[in-house]
């Protein structure tokens, strides 16, 4: 009995935190994150008195929805881990990067333009960083290695 005790203490203690709870919470910040920041303003003109947020727009919309539905699948994740709800997240976070990528890549054009009218000061906004980033954190807690990966 006392044998028995000893190895289970000095067996190799498994880690409680499983990898789809972690591609779960980790899901959950990168859409929260994408919704964030399609509210915050990704232009500013007139010195950042009008924000031009990415909510007012179908990019920005779309990129909300991504957010939530992200942040949805994590959830179901969390409930029920299934290897399809793993892909499903991989995807969506790696469309929801490239979108954001393609939406980054019209940014300078965008720029240029407003700021050839001097009267407008246009600024960039930090939305569009912080909706990156999050669509970069879904991908990522996507690709978490889970233990039927292993």
């Amino acid at each position: 009995m006392v044998q028995q005790v000893l190895r289970a203490s000095l067996a190799p203690q498994r880690s409680v935190v499983r990898g789809e709870a972690v591609s779960g919470f980790v899901g959950i910040a990168g859409g929260t994150l994408v919704v964030v920041g399609s509210w915050l303003p990704w232009f500013t003109l007139y010195a950042g008195l009008h924000p031009l947020r990415g909510i007012t727009g179908l990019n920005g919309q779309l990129l909300a929805a991504g957010g939530l539905l992200a942040a949805v699948v994590s959830v179901m994740l969390l409930t029920k881990p299934r290897r399809a709800l793993h892909w499903l997240l991989g995807s969506l976070g790696l469309c929801l990067t490239l979108f954001t990528a393609w939406i980054l890549a019209g940014v300078p054009a965008t720029y240029r333009a407003m700021q050839e009218n001097p009267l407008l000061v246009a600024q960039l906004g930090p939305g569009l960083w912080v909706v990156l980033g999050g669509t970069l954190l879904i991908a990522a807690g996507a690709s978490i290695k889970t233990k039927r990966d292993a």
